[in-house]
């Protein structure tokens, strides 16, 4: 009863099958081949973000503040002046108000050169502190990045952006970073009896992501190197 017919018939049914299984294997590859592009273009747009940040001007302007003020008061006094500004910053705020002169203010209270003085430090205070916490934000920002953007099913996306850290910011620039923060975040901590946990876990991320020791974060530490942050 099989007969020629149902023989004919199987024999077409295989070059169907093989074309089904064709299809499939062809559509898992081109899967494949967009996620990886797609994948490789999101990781080039990220390291085209952080190249950008970090050469923008106010992350220049947050480097140069604190390395001036590193070169002015040397190691010993940085954290302790920096402490001793951002308390000034506060109390002027609280005495004067943001939208006063307080240099008119003071100054008719028949001391215009100390209010000059005091205005100027109160003035620095207030960049100092800012430029503690753009530096803390930007690296925070990586840490953020190389966490949750790339932990994904593809174990090797995470290897890969660990490279493209290592490559930028690179372990000389986090160092530098790191030995900027560090002093100050711990100043602060101890002056305002508060932990900084999430400032010191920044820190702390950093050094671990590119290997750096422990008294890596002390403003006496220079690896050999300047106190010019590098390009």
């Amino acid at each position: 009863p099989g007969g020629p017919a149902a023989d004919g018939s199987s024999a077409m049914t295989k070059p169907v099958e093989i074309l089904a299984i064709v299809v499939s294997i062809c559509s898992v590859a081109s899967s494949a081949l967009y996620t990886y592009v797609y994948v490789r273009g999101q990781q080039a747009a990220f390291f085209s973000e952080i190249h950008r940040e970090y050469a923008s001007e106010d992350i220049m302007k947050a480097f140069d503040t604190l390395e001036s003020f590193l070169d002015a008061t040397g190691p010993e006094a940085y954290a302790t002046e920096y402490v001793r500004l951002k308390n000034l910053r506060v109390n002027h705020f609280f005495k004067h108000g943001e939208g006063e002169d307080s240099k008119v203010i003071d100054a008719a209270a028949g001391d215009a050169s100390r209010a000059n003085r005091v205005a100027a430090e109160a003035e620095l205070g207030q960049r100092l502190d800012a430029s503690r916490r753009r530096l803390l934000h930007y690296f925070g920002k990586l840490l953020m990045f190389n966490r949750l953007t790339y932990l994904t099913m593809f174990s090797r996306l995470t290897y890969v952006t660990q490279e493209m850290l290592q490559e930028f910011p690179g372990r000389s620039r986090a160092a530098h970073a790191v030995k900027l923060l560090q002093p100050l975040v711990e100043a602060t901590a101890a002056a305002y009896q508060t932990p900084l946990e999430e400032h010191r876990q920044i820190l702390a991320g950093i050094r671990n992501l590119y290997g750096l020791p422990e008294g890596a974060g002390g403003a006496n530490a220079t690896d050999g190197e300047t106190r010019t942050c590098p390009a």
